[in-house]
């Protein structure tokens, strides 16, 4: 039996090359860092890179493709990816969240290190560098199966790392002392 599995992750293996060539991966020039993300710039920024505590502002829009479907049906099988999520269709304002800081995947803390505010970039994250083993879902998207190959476009609208921002992060609000006992 243990060939059997072997042929079957070498042929899947085969069909995950074969539906990461239709992203086009061959006729852009994608970079590839040591962790396996792939990315290139559609256009280079020209101000700050985020930093460890920076607030920024990014419009996205992202598909996964699991490169083969889970009962074996072949016809459920795409080549453009499945969209799961555009900030653009559901909100004109960017998504707002503190580098660093905010739950985000490994592929984008990775790929907005060197990005630039103006910059827009498209990514090809593994799933080691994506959501891994783990189904995600979440209410009104498509569910991301386990091990999906994630692609995205990234505009890093904003990168605030203005002193007067930090030093507000560090004031609490004042609902928080209203939540303990005074005596």
């Amino acid at each position: 039996m243990a060939p059997l599995v072997r042929v079957w992750k070498t042929e899947r293996h085969a069909l995950e090359q074969e539906r990461v060539s239709n992203w086009e991966l061959d006729t852009k020039p994608f970079t590839t860092t040591k962790s396996g993300l792939k990315y290139v710039d559609m256009v280079v920024g020209d101000g700050d890179s985020p930093s460890d505590g920076d607030f920024i502002a990014v419009h996205y829009i992202g598909w996964y493709d699991k490169f083969v479907s889970d009962d074996g049906d072949d016809s459920k099988k795409t080549s453009a990816g499945v969209n799961f999520d555009n900030s653009l269709a559901r909100d004109p304002e960017p998504l707002k969240f503190q580098y660093g800081k905010a739950p985000i995947i490994k592929g984008w803390t990775e790929a907005l290190e060197t990005m630039k505010a103006g910059g827009k970039r498209e990514l090809i994250v593994p799933p080691s560098l994506g959501y891994g083993d783990k189904e995600v879902k979440s209410s009104g998207q498509p569910s991301i199966p386990a091990n999906s190959h994630l692609r995205f476009i990234i505009d890093l609208v904003e990168v605030d790392n203005s002193i007067l921002t930090k030093i507000r992060t560090m004031i609490p609000k004042p609902s928080t002392f209203l939540d303990k006992p005074l005596f």
